[in-house]
């Protein structure tokens, strides 16, 4: 299936594989930017959730634009403004998003939704995005607001209706939702499903809440309810994260983190998205040089030879990695036999 979360797409960028297979740092593809650590919800399972406690802070629009300008010059090809925390709460960032589409960088946007209700904040995801995605995670409002604590307690509604003014403004964009399967939700994937039905919602994206124990009832359950809605609404299962849990990594090495740059809100550069708020995995810092000028430098060689894959939790690089041992270096797809 061709989807966003088709592993797939790493083949597209040959060019930048090859290099890394040379023992080089090509530029990325794409950055990951947390503007902000500071959240209008507190999710029970969040990743971050003591690097946000311990550094409680966003990015100054002069370090965010110039990060912007300088990936413009490197000819990246997309930012994703995400988190760390929520990104709509750095005041700056709406003009930022603006920014980069202006120097011709492609735009998605990885939000709770819950700034969305501002209309000039719709108009500036209607405008720059080539896709939003918002984090729903539940199916009734009394669940949504039990786990993740927003302002409000009918805040799920709520954002489900700036998802069908998004929708209905004409937007061109990807309109993107995000379930993750935890003990106390699997159950209302179903709800979820049937209240995004007909909204104009691109998809629904699922996959396992880590660090919880998911037993094989609740899976199989989030499996069932797949395949029995999977025709009222784009389904993207991420179910190879089971198998990523139950038997650890299925690659030999971490090549792929050069394709993906992350900056987090406190101005580091980031190894791997898994990473934030490591120091051991620190590549940079925006405060003291620009991205282009640490990006791929001694400290960087340095960080990548700290990667202990038996350490690592499960990820998105794992399908990269795969594909590119057995694609670049097993050649088991017969490459040259179209």
């Amino acid at each position: 299936m061709i989807d966003p979360f088709n592993s797939l797409k790493v083949l597209c960028w040959r060019d930048k594989i090859e290099e890394i297979l040379e023992g080089k740092i090509p530029t990325p593809v794409s950055v990951e930017l947390d503007p902000s650590n500071l959240c209008t919800q507190s999710c029970e399972w969040c990743m971050f959730k003591d690097f946000k406690a311990q550094h409680m802070v966003s990015l100054s629009k002069e370090v965010m634009f110039s990060l912007i300008k300088d990936l413009g010059e490197m000819e990246v090809k997309a930012i994703t403004f995400t988190g760390g925390g929520e990104p709509l709460i750095n005041p700056s960032t709406p003009e930022a998003m603006h920014l980069a589409h202006s120097l011709g960088i492609q735009v998605g946007l990885v939000t709770n939704g819950d700034l969305l209700e501002k209309n000039n904040i719709r108009d500036v995801v209607v405008e720059t995005c080539r896709y939003v995605r918002l984090s729903i995670d539940a199916g009734r409002d009394e669940t949504y607001y039990k786990l993740k604590h927003p302002k409000y307690s009918d805040q799920l509604s709520r954002n489900l209706k700036s998802i069908r003014l998004i929708a209905d403004s004409g937007f061109k964009g990807d309109i993107g939702t995000a379930f993750l399967i935890h003990p106390k939700t699997y159950n209302e994937l179903p709800i979820i499903i049937e209240r995004l039905e007909d909204m104009g919602v691109s998809y629904l994206q699922v996959r396992p809440c880590l660090g919880v124990k998911l037993t094989s009832e609740m899976i199989n359950y989030c499996r069932d309810a797949v395949e029995d809605y999977r025709g009222k609404l784009n389904i993207y299962p991420n179910f190879k994260r089971f198998d990523e849990i139950q038997f650890g990594m299925m690659f030999e090495k971490c090549r792929a983190t050069p394709l993906l740059g992350i900056v987090g809100a406190d101005a580091k550069i980031y190894l791997c998205c898994q990473f934030r708020g490591n120091r051991k995995y620190v590549i940079g810092d925006l405060t003291k040089a620009t991205f282009k000028r640490q990006w791929g430098k001694k400290r960087h060689l340095r960080v990548l030879g700290r990667i202990n894959l038996a350490k690592c939790p499960p990820c998105r690089y794992s399908m990269f990695n795969k594909l590119i041992e057995e694609v670049f270096l097993h050649d088991k797809m017969h490459r040259n036999f179209i």
